[in-house]
């Protein structure tokens, strides 16, 4: 198996990123690996002082910003910083479940146009007229060489485009028919680069369905709304966390 880069974008994850890095530790039975965390806030200092307990045991690679920086901007600089052939994109509220985990991802790279290995819906694009993948990037496992062929600093932007706003700017400039703005999420722009610009040339494949809830679990928003306790995701998944990692730790 090749060397991969776990990369963990932490942002106020409190029990949400010590389940995740803990449960990676205990249970992920891939060869060689090693997990790389960028803590975006400054002033988070409960989860600086675990990271740093376990990057001390040389557990981690432990990188920090400076300023409080966006989930996408981290992205960017744990991408660039990677030195891995394969890199693992994990949210910060993801469970590991099972040992085969990360190999059952590798496993799927065999094309030397294999890109990644995605979490992906069907969206309908109006000018298309069909359904087509958007890639979430909660769960994405990258050919880290392929990818830097045609990466930006845009990649994992987190503003409100749209799909068309994307392809016709892309082609036409400045004079593209702007049309419906759509809120995406992180891995929005790198969905277009990889449907709009580069075609046929590389090729996700879909995380397989037994993966969920199997293999890892994904605790959904808590790596965004940890800090928010009045958001309604929060609180009964807050307490699943709590409560999983209870449980993980009296192993």
């Amino acid at each position: 198996m090749k060397l991969c880069s776990i990369l963990i974008a932490n942002f106020k994850g409190e029990e949400a990123v010590e389940l995740c890095i803990e449960s990676i530790l205990q249970r992920t039975k891939y060869n060689d690996y090693k997990i790389v965390v960028l803590e975006s806030s400054p002033e988070n200092h409960r989860d600086k002082q675990y990271l740093k307990s376990h990057r001390d045991k040389n557990n981690i690679e432990l990188l920090e910003s400076e300023e409080p920086i966006s989930h996408g901007t981290a992205l960017v600089k744990l991408i660039k910083h990677c030195d891995t052939e394969h890199a693992c994109i994990i949210d910060s509220d993801c469970q590991i479940l099972m040992g085969d985990w990360l190999s059952t991802l590798a496993g799927l790279l065999k094309g030397e146009n294999d890109l990644g290995v995605a979490k992906f819906r069907k969206a309908w694009y109006s000018e298309l007229y069909c359904w087509a993948p958007i890639y979430w990037a909660c769960v994405l496992f990258l050919n880290v060489k392929l990818y830097r062929e045609f990466e930006g600093e845009d990649d994992w932007s987190q503003r409100n485009t749209s799909i068309d706003e994307y392809k016709y700017k892309h082609i036409f400039g400045d004079s593209w028919p702007k049309r419906d703005i759509v809120s995406r999420d992180t891995a929005w722009l790198f969905t277009q680069k990889v449907l709009f610009e580069t075609g046929n040339k590389y090729k996700i494949h879909p995380i397989p369905l037994n993966f969920w809830d199997i293999r890892l679990k994904h605790y959904g928003g808590i790596s965004r709304n940890h800090w928010r306790p009045e958001h309604p995701q929060v609180a009964p998944r807050l307490v699943a966390i709590k409560r999983d990692l209870a449980m993980l730790r009296s192993e």
